[in-house]
């Protein structure tokens, strides 16, 4: 879904005049090629973040689940 969006933003520009179609570029294979590794390094940025988010809240649960454990004796 990533790549389609990148090719797709990048088949167009558009003017004043209207928009500028660019078939012939978007269709070579550096350009598809450029576009699968601006999807694959933003998947894998995504994925980057996910693992840090899902690592401080698990951080975060155990931190207060032991104070909470301190505080009953």
């Amino acid at each position: 879904m990533v790549w389609a969006h990148v090719t797709i933003l990048d088949l167009c520009y558009v003017t004043y005049a209207g928009p500028i179609f660019f078939w012939q570029e978007n269709l070579q294979l550096f350009t598809l090629f450029i576009h699968l590794m601006v999807a694959s390094l933003t998947l894998a940025f995504y994925y980057l973040l996910i693992n840090i988010s899902n690592r401080f809240r698990i951080n975060k649960t155990v931190k207060s689940l032991n104070s909470i454990k301190d505080t009953s004796h």
